[in-house]
């Protein structure tokens, strides 16, 4: 599964360089222009001049950390000056991270840089993260306090005031989250109880519990399979989870590994089934008919049995007369997928593909 990063700056952010780094993101996700007068933007000098601030925000960079490894991104690729202008240019591998949620499991970047404070993120990292899918999060005051790693708040009130309250607000706003908190006492101990709520999460957790029912009979280890089964939904949906789930109950007896181990491979794409593209062309046709005459010709060539069989052609037959203009469809049989574009004016495609189980 992919891996799981926590971010660390290069160096920190001052207050005005993370309102202009937020500000350049978010016209940066709308494809808006990067250039900007110098009066336009709202940033101090630094040794009398705004472009000596400018060029040390644009030196900033992140560092991408997990437990084995460590990293780098420049955040900013460069920047120009000309005159009284200057535009902003950020790094390929940056944007890539900060558009596409699927390269760091679980969050997704602009929240994390939106974050109001730095013990924000560690808190975030540190205790939400990890337990993303339980709706309560107990952690003592002395354990919170070395988490958020924060040494000059003593007194209870400051604590709250000053950490917890701040943490809760930049998480309700940043995040799908929404936290809330109580302080119980107990012997003279204070514990901090964190309640989570996700509707985004909450429903996938449904969904998880769900297959844990339907297939207990065969799921070995329940606890670690939900996590497993989570990260699935979560990164490609619902149906192909549970399309992996049938696919590795259909051929458990295939392989010499327990039911839990097979799952996970058919999910990484370690085994399961493929398909190898045996032929594709484009043909020039004038109606359906004449196409359904060459999808049937090239499918008599093949040596499968399944291609002769009444069911087979009735099937076929009815999928490509109910076809659409310039409409791709997918035609899926037992050893076969067909992938068929119809176009009466121009050219259409036809693709055959052969099924095969790794």
């Amino acid at each position: 599964m992919k891996k799981s990063y926590f971010i660390e700056f290069s160096s920190p952010l001052v207050k005005e360089e993370k309102k202009l780094i937020h500000f350049l993101i978010k016209r940066e996700m709308k494809l808006l222009s990067l250039k900007f007068l110098l009066e336009e933007l709202e940033i101090p000098e630094l040794k009398n001049s705004k472009l000596c601030f400018i060029d040390r925000f644009a030196k900033k960079g992140i560092y991408l950390c997990s437990d084995s490894e460590k990293i780098y991104i420049p955040i900013f690729n460069s920047y120009h000056l000309k005159e009284n202008c200057v535009e902003f240019f950020f790094n390929s591998l940056f944007l890539e991270y900060l558009k596409n949620e699927e390269k760091i499991f679980q969050y997704n970047l602009p929240q994390i840089l939106f974050f109001k404070y730095d013990f924000s993120v560690k808190f975030f990292y540190k205790v939400i993260k990890p337990n993303f899918l339980n709706s309560k999060i107990e952690l003592s005051l002395e354990k919170f306090r070395e988490i958020i790693d924060k040494d000059k708040y003593k007194r209870l009130y400051d604590i709250k005031r000053f950490l917890v309250e701040p943490i809760i607000e930049d998480i309700n706003i940043s995040t799908n989250f929404n936290v809330s908190y109580k302080i119980e006492k107990e012997n003279g101990k204070y514990t901090l109880v964190f309640c989570l709520k996700n509707i985004k999460i909450d429903e996938i957790k449904n969904y998880v519990q769900n297959f844990l029912r339907l297939y207990k009979c065969y799921i070995l280890n329940p606890e670690k399979l939900k996590f497993i089964i989570f990260e699935a939904i979560q990164t490609h949906g619902y149906n192909y989870t549970k399309n992996k789930l049938l696919l590795t109950i259909k051929n458990k007896k295939k392989y010499n590994l327990k039911f839990d181990d097979i799952f996970e491979k058919f999910l990484n794409n370690e085994l399961g089934e493929f398909y190898i593209v045996l032929k594709s062309f484009e043909c020039q046709v004038k109606d359906l008919d004449q196409f359904r005459k060459i999808i049937f010709k090239e499918l008599s060539l093949l040596d499968l049995s399944e291609v002769i069989t009444m069911d087979y052609n009735t099937s076929l037959t009815k999928n490509i007369f109910s076809m659409k203009e310039k409409e791709k469809i997918e035609i899926v049989s037992e050893n076969l997928k067909l992938e068929l574009i119809y176009n009466s004016v121009e050219k259409s495609k036809i693709t055959i593909y052969l099924k095969y189980t790794k």
